[in-house]
């Protein structure tokens, strides 16, 4: 079986069973020609709060979104808005608890 889906994957089962996913896109970071994850954005901000690392230097290296949109860091380490695909994790987890209250009413 082909799937034309490119959002899609099949995953076979016992008994001849298709069960077929949602991709999700990974959100990805550039900087200076180089591929971050959410995690090195989230381990930046870390070492920031820390102090190891100037919030000033890490603005300088002008860290995209997929967006094209420029993440920029405060003296703390928070970021002064959200970049493009930061809070789907967090939003997933959220949808969860709620569908999960609202079975256990």
């Amino acid at each position: 079986m082909e799937l034309k889906n490119r959002n899609k994957k099949l995953f076979h089962l016992k008994e001849n069973a298709v069960l077929v996913i949602d991709v999700i896109p990974v959100p990805v970071y550039t900087c200076q020609g180089e591929t971050l994850t959410e995690y090195d954005i989230r381990n930046l901000q870390v070492q920031v709060a820390e102090g190891n690392i100037c919030y000033q230097d890490i603005n300088s290296l002008q860290i995209m979104d997929s967006l094209n949109n420029p993440v920029v860091f405060r003296e703390d380490g928070t970021l002064m808005h959200g970049p493009y695909g930061y809070d789907l994790s967090s939003s997933m987890t959220l949808r969860v608890i709620k569908i999960n209250r609202q079975k256990n009413k």
